[in-house]
């Protein structure tokens, strides 16, 4: 998980210093996504475990996309990251 979103940030971090191409980005997100998918698949129970551990990834791939939009809005960002939390630790318990 941590390192998905060291990936993930560096990333972005990196982007913020030398752009990065919009391919190598991307890689480098949905590379650090993956982790993420790993270890809280979303809806398991529901859609099992490959298809869960496959929509978690698209949703954060996703909403890593959605929140640099917002890049500059940070209570915006902050609010959308409490939200998607919550909801998150809704669907685990």
């Amino acid at each position: 998980f941590a390192l998905g979103l060291a990936v993930t940030a560096g990333a972005g971090f990196y982007d913020d210093l030398r752009p990065l191409p919009a391919l190598a980005k991307l890689l480098l997100q949905a590379l650090g996504a993956l982790p993420v998918a790993l270890a809280w698949p979303l809806l398991p129970g529901l859609l099992g475990p490959e298809l869960g551990v496959v929509a978690a990834w698209l949703l954060v791939l996703v909403l890593v996309n959605v929140w640099n939009f917002m890049d500059g809005s940070n209570g915006l960002a902050a609010t959308q990251g409490l939200l998607f939390g919550a909801a998150m630790a809704l669907f685990a318990g």
